[in-house]
C-alpha cells in the first residue's frame, strides 16, 4: 500500500471519530482522539512507534504529544515553519 493510501486511511479514521453522524460508533466519542485540538492536514504515518518518536524529536520544531492512547501516539509540531503531524498506526502494510 502506498503512502498516500496510508494517509487516506488515517484521515478516514480521524473523520469517522470526529463525525459520528457518518458512522455508527458504539460510543458517543472517539476514545483515541480525545484532544479537541485539531491535527494538521499534512503528516507522516509510521508503523513503528520508535520511528515516529525519532522523526518527531529529530525533525520537528516545537513538537508535543497530541494524543497518547494505548501506545498510539500522534506528535504535532513544525517542520520548516509548516505545521505537521507524525503518527504511529500500529499496522504494517504489505
Amino acid at each position: 500500500m502506498s503512502t498516500s493510501q496510508t494517509i487516506l486511511l488515517l484521515v478516514i479514521a480521524v473523520a469517522l471519530c470526529a463525525a459520528p453522524t457518518f458512522a455508527s460508533l458504539p460510543r458517543k466519542e472517539c476514545t483515541i482522539m480525545k484532544n479537541p485540538m485539531p491535527i494538521p492536514p499534512v503528516g507522516v504515518v509510521c508503523a513503528n512507534p520508535e520511528r515516529a518518536q525519532l522523526i518527531a524529536t529529530k525533525y520537528l520544531d516545537y513538537y508535543f504529544i497530541h494524543t497518547d492512547f494505548r501506545g498510539y501516539r500522534v506528535y504535532v509540531g513544525e517542520y520548516k515553519g509548516a505545521p505537521i503531524f507524525v503518527g504511529y498506526i500500529g499496522y504494517v502494510f504489505n
